[in-house]
């Protein structure tokens, strides 16, 4: 039986850093090099090895780790967030048992996901409004600030969705 914990394992146990890097925008070429988002170069220097479990290595800036090391530091996001983004994006769920919370707690958590998903409905207007208007204008800082809040508020939902709270999105 397997507990909520064992989703980080899972994670790792089941994806390649290469599919997780390429599906986040990294290409790696047919030896598995990609260009490391990490620090600037003209050569590819960040293995992405294709096992999964293996994670990546970067040989020009020493950056290296699993898949959810790799994630956490391309998307910025902690370590359970990251978790759960990998898990949502590539459906890896089925056949975990968790605990459900107490009434109250769940209670809680469902105020937190409607306030969330009303968060992110007035970020997508407040996003739209600041938005420069040709691709030429200067990105201002409240613009900048309500797309990287933008971008955490979504991966909480798709955490709390993850979690059975709302309705899940279907592909």
């Amino acid at each position: 039986m397997r507990t909520r914990s064992d989703l980080a394992d899972r994670v790792k146990e089941a994806l390649s850093a290469r599919t997780v890097g390429e599906r986040y925008g990294l290409t790696a070429n047919h030896a598995g090099y990609a260009h490391c988002p990490f620090h600037g170069e003209k050569t590819p220097s960040m293995k992405l090895y294709d096992a999964p479990g293996k994670g990546f290595h970067c040989f020009g800036c020493g950056a290296g780790g699993s898949v959810i090391d790799l994630v956490m530091r391309i998307a910025n996001l902690p370590f359970r967030m990251a978790v759960m983004r990998l898990a949502t994006d590539f459906g890896i769920v089925g056949g975990m048992v968790s605990a459900r919370p107490a009434p109250n707690t769940r209670k809680r958590r469902e105020g937190e996901y409607t306030a969330l998903c009303k968060e992110l409905w007035e970020l997508d207007a407040l996003v739209a409004a600041l938005a420069p208007a040709t691709p030429h204008d200067e990105w201002t800082d409240a613009w900048c600030a309500a797309m990287d809040r933008q971008v955490i508020v979504e991966a909480e939902i798709m955490g709390m969705e993850a979690e059975g709270f709302g309705r899940p999105r279907t592909a």
